[in-house]
This record gives C-alpha cells, sequence and structure tokens, in this order.
C-alpha cells in the first residue's frame, strides 16, 4: 500500500529573537513532541504563538503535532500561517501538502508539492508526495516520472523503490514493478509487503513457481497477515497443490475470518479435491459475506449438481446469471443441468444463449441436444 511520506522534521530556532518565555515555550514543545507528547507539544507552541505571533516557526512545529493527532484541517491552518509568515519555506508548502492527501484534496496536495519543489529543486521528499498524490488520482505515468526523481536525488529511500512498483504494476509492467520490488527489498529487506508484491507480479507472469519463495519471506517476517497465506494458497492452486492451498486458506481464514474471497479460495480447492459438501459449506460462508459474488454460485452450483442436488444447483446458476448476466459460462452450466433433467427446451435456451455470448462449446451441446 501506498503511504504518504510525511516530513516530521520539526524547525529548530529562526533568526528571530525571541524573549525568554517565548524561548522556553518553543524549547518544551519540541521536547514534548519528540516525546509523542502532541498534545502536550500544541499547548506549549500555543503559548508560544501567543506572545510572539509572527513567529513562522511556531506555526509549523504546531501543524506538525496536528497532523500527528490526524487534525488535518487544524494542521492546514497553521501551515497556512506559517506560509503567509514565510512564503519561501518549502517545508511549510510539502508539509500542507501531505494533510491536503489525508482530506482528499489531491489537486492541492499537487500543487503545494509543486510549489515546494519550486522553492528547492532537488526536494526528494516533495517529489515523493507529489507522486503519491498522482497515484490517487490514477495517473500512474506521472507519478512514476516523480518517483524516478525522488530516486535520482535520493537512491537509498526503499520506499520510493517500493511505490514506484506499485504504480508500475498498475499499469500491468510487471517486469518493471518487479525490478523495483527487488531494489526495495535490497534496501530493506524485512518489508514484507515488497517480497508479497513482487510474487504478485510473478504470479501475474504466471510465474506460480518462482512467486512461492516470495510468498513464503512475506509470511516469514510477518505471519500474522492473512493475505500473504491467501496469496500463497492461489498460487499452489495453480500449480494444482490442491492441499497445500487448502492449508494456507485455512491460516488466511484463521487469521481474518470475515473475508469471503478466502472462504471462495478453500472452496474452490475443496471442489477440486471432490470435497463436494465441504466446498459447498465454504461456498456458503462466503456468500454469506459477499451475496453479490457471482461466481461463489457458480461453483456451489457445479458441487451441488455434482451430488445430485439439480434443484438446487439451478438455483445457485440462476442467481449468478442475475448477477453476471454476460457470462456465457453460467448459462452454459445451467442448461446442461436442465437438458439432464429433461427440460431439453429450456436447457437448448440456455445454450443458445451462453454460445451468443462467446462460449464455443455450448454450440456444440446444441448440435448434441437440441437439433
Amino acid at each position: 500500500m501506498i503511504k504518504l511520506l510525511i516530513l516530521i522534521e520539526l524547525l529548530t530556532f529562526s533568526s528571530i529573537s525571541y524573549g525568554q518565555s517565548t524561548d522556553e515555550y518553543f524549547k518544551s514543545g519540541l521536547i514534548k513532541e519528540k516525546k509523542n507528547d502532541y498534545i502536550g507539544a500544541i499547548t506549549d507552541f500555543t503559548k508560544a504563538i501567543s506572545l510572539q505571533p509572527k513567529s513562522a516557526e511556531n506555526y509549523y512545529n504546531r501543524a506538525v503535532c496536528k497532523a500527528k493527532l490526524e487534525d488535518f484541517m487544524g494542521a492546514i491552518l497553521d501551515y497556512n500561517k506559517a506560509i503567509e509568515l514565510n512564503p519561501k519555506d518549502p517545508n511549510a508548502y510539502n508539509n500542507r501538502a501531505t494533510s491536503k492527501g489525508q482530506l482528499k484534496d489531491y489537486s492541492g496536495a499537487i500543487a503545494d508539492c509543486s510549489k515546494a519543489i519550486e522553492l528547492r529543486a532537488n526536494y526528494d521528499t516533495a517529489y515523493f508526495n507529489r507522486a503519491v498524490s498522482k497515484y490517487d488520482i490514477k495517473d500512474y505515468r506521472s507519478a512514476i516520472d516523480d518517483y524516478s526523481k525522488a530516486i535520482t536525488i535520493n537512491p537509498s529511500d526503499p520506499r520510493a523503490f517500493y511505490n514506484r512498483g506499485v504504480c508500475k504494476a498498475k499499469l500491468e509492467d510487471y517486469e518493471g514493478a518487479i525490478s523495483d520490488y527487488t531494489y526495495a527489498i535490497v534496501l530493506d529487506p524485512k518489508n514484507a509487503n515488497a517480497f508479497n508484491n513482487r510474487a504478485t507480479s510473478k504470479y501475474k507472469l504466471n510465474d506460480f513457481k518462482g512467486s512461492l519463495p516470495d510468498f513464503s519471506k512475506a509470511i516469514e517476517i510477518n505471519p500474522y497477515e492473512p493475505i500473504y497465506f491467501n496469496n500463497r494458497g492461489d498460487s499452489k492452486t495453480e500449480l494444482e497443490d490442491f492441499k497445500g492451498a487448502v492449508n494456507d486458506y485455512d491460516k488466511a481464514i484463521e487469521l481474518n475470518p470475515n473475508d469471503g474471497f478466502y472462504f471462495y479460495n478453500r472452496g474452490v480447492c475443496k471442489a477440486k479435491l471432490e470435497g463436494y459438501a465441504e466446498a459447498i459449506s465454504d461456498l456458503t460462508k462466503a456468500i454469506a459475506l459477499d451475496p453479490n459474488y457471482a461466481k461463489s454460485y457458480n461453483i456451489r452450483g457445479v458441487c451441488k449438481e455434482s451430488l445430485k442436488d439439480y434443484s438446487g444447483a439451478i438455483t445457485d446458476y440462476t442467481r449468478a446469471i442475475e448477477l453476471s448476466p454476460n457470462n456465457g459460462v453460467y448459462y452454459h452450466n445451467r442448461g446442461n443441468i436442465k437438458i439432464k433433467i429433461g427440460d431439453k427446451a429450456s436447457g437448448c435456451s440456455d445454450l443458445n444463449k451462453a454460445g451468443l455470448l462467446g462460449d464455443t462449446e455450448a454450440f456444440e451441446l446444441i448440435k448434441k441436444y437440441c437439433q
């Protein structure tokens, strides 16, 4: 997941001459901020502001603390004042951009980052944060350009490589994404997400076997993330290691029993292993968690058909069709079972619909059963 890189460095002392009390409040605020006492720091910076209202630094530092407390609007108001008092400070524009981004004002965030870059040409953090907002508006190519600039300025930041990899994956440049995730891993070998994402890109390139070590490494680093187990299960499924996949889906479900896709995936594997009753149980749970996922009904229908529950299968295929009326497979499955139970006219109608939707096998069945 792309996350904002927020500049958390607090300004130290400016050239403004403070009175003793103002200086003490300022120092106290800095100390409290470093101890993560953001409320106490805000109180001190507020007192400093009351004594020295023309100090951009006091507003800036209070804004940083407000942002830490996720009071992004309050932070923006303080950054506004800091910029009014010192319009040449690139840090204030950069940090205001991050707060705007948190409030989904992406165009405002991009504009602030651009101003920060105008004031400091080699400001890698501003390029990074501008890229984050460009990602958020799905301008992946431009985001890649900004991440590349940030990397040129600071080639030792693994986050820039990681995020650029995410953008490349969004553009289906999986080879490029793998390269970037690899650089991110070299710089930060404990980044479980980088291993997971590199594995996912390998999966997208059908390198299922190659993805397994990366998924396993992600799990080794963070054994409490269910998506890693689910993803490794997906690769095992593609390699037809259905028992191994079931074990991984078991773990994903143990860690997060509220994700319908984990039950769906395990149900598919159990169906492949001909454990139809268990598969139906999993698919029923998947449907309870996500009643609008057509594939769950279709696979449950297949399982019911295998157990000769033809009426139940037709009901599931019908629901799948209602949810996804342009999927020929669902018409094919329902048509085939209708013919099996003697409802030839309706079954042939379904097969014809399946054929029109691109299921060429359906036309072969029509020649066999409907003419």
